[in-house]
């Protein structure tokens, strides 16, 4: 899944306001934005070679802007033509999932500063994660508006994103995840996370740094449950408060659940000790 979301991380999507556009157009018009950035930056220059922070940062800080800039303008648009109570819980949804966005990179500097097997890529894997969660919820923002205009969408749509974030090797399949009931992917988000919080506790045996290192990195893996528990909880009124049919309401609602459950189990590949992969491939 790592080698995965890192060739297919290059995406930016670029949203046409007023114009219909599919999830799978916004990664692949993302592709050839962030290729023209990195361009920019290296004038062709192989990326591997660019053993360069500062500049990495540089380039990182505008990608991240211009996506950021996408996040916020669907979220001043649909707010802006809510009302009522729907209003209002769009507005705590989104409140959360801000806040959700903040703490992440935050456990990420925590959990991949002390513990990837390559200490160095920790810049590049801190990107990818906190990237993610920001494009999947304007992929998530795309589904659902386009799905309110035309409801022949949502399947394709929602399957783009399966197809992007789904990992070879999972011990599910993508028609296992999609058959699923948002009330059953909620409790294997749950797995995950209970998962992760058990590899920071291996890893805490390590010694005393890697106890100090993973006591912080559980702290702040508490803060980001509680949010987005708060943000997937509003996210799922939102939906259901829609004009989308029942069959589709769920489709939407599992989109978060799954989006969360690929991103804690490309955390967790990460930090894992090379040695316990090993014994659980035994």
């Amino acid at each position: 899944m790592i080698k995965k979301i890192i060739v297919a991380i290059i995406s930016l999507s670029l949203a046409n306001i007023g114009f219909s556009i599919t999830n799978q157009e916004m990664i692949d018009t993302g592709n050839a934005n962030q290729k023209k950035t990195f361009d920019k930056y290296f004038n062709g220059t192989p990326l591997a070679a660019a053993d360069n922070t500062a500049l990495m940062n540089k380039v990182y800080a505008e990608i991240m802007g211009n996506l950021y800039r996408e996040n916020r303008g669907y979220f001043d648009r649909e707010f802006a033509r809510l009302t009522g109570n729907r209003k209002s819980d769009f507005r705590s949804m989104y409140a959360y999932y801000s806040d959700y966005v903040v703490e992440y990179p935050k456990f990420l500097k925590r959990a991949f500063g002390n513990f990837l097997q390559d200490v160095s890529d920790m810049q590049s894997y801190t990107y990818t994660n906190t990237y993610l969660i920001l494009e999947t919820f304007n992929l998530n923002m795309n589904t659902y508006l386009e799905g309110e205009k035309n409801a022949a969408t949502i399947d394709q749509n929602v399957n783009a994103i399966y197809d992007y974030l789904y990992s070879v090797g999972d011990s599910k399949t993508k028609d296992e995840y999609k058959q699923m009931s948002s009330g059953q992917m909620s409790m294997l988000v749950e797995q995950e996370y209970r998962n992760l919080e058990n590899i920071l506790n291996t890893r805490a045996m390590e010694g005393t740094n890697e106890k100090k290192a993973a006591a912080g990195s559980k702290s702040s893996l508490k803060k980001l449950r509680k949010l987005y528990g708060n943000y997937d909880k509003y996210f799922d009124k939102y939906i259901e408060a829609s004009k989308l049919s029942a069959e589709n309401k769920e489709k939407l609602k599992k989109l978060a659940k799954f989006e969360n459950i690929s991103n804690l189990k490309f955390i967790a590949q990460s930090i894992e000790k090379k040695e316990n992969n090993n014994k659980s491939k035994e």
